[in-house]
């Protein structure tokens, strides 16, 4: 598989994972929806640097989720190469 389907495959997943977050959190404590709103907007307009160390946690995990494909990718690519050279 190429690399950039590999990464579009993580982020319809990434994406997917969140959107299920969000009607799972909606679901549970609708009273509370707007409260969550205003958190993932206030997420959503601020710089990840200016971000608390919590919430940095949570992009740091998705940044280890793309290091570990393009790791593999890599070593697809190491193994394709070795493979055109006649090392089958």
């Amino acid at each position: 598989m190429e690399i950039r389907e590999i990464l579009a495959e993580y982020a319809h997943s990434a994406w997917s994972r969140w959107m299920k977050h969000q009607w799972k959190v909606m679901d549970a404590s609708p009273k509370d929806s707007a409260v969550w709103w205003e958190r993932w907007h206030r997420l959503a307009s601020t710089d990840y640097f200016d971000l608390s160390e919590e919430e940095k946690a949570s992009d740091r995990a998705e940044a280890d989720k793309i290091l570990a494909l393009l790791e593999k990718v890599k070593w697809q690519d190491r193994n394709e190469l070795f493979n055109r050279q006649g090392h089958e």
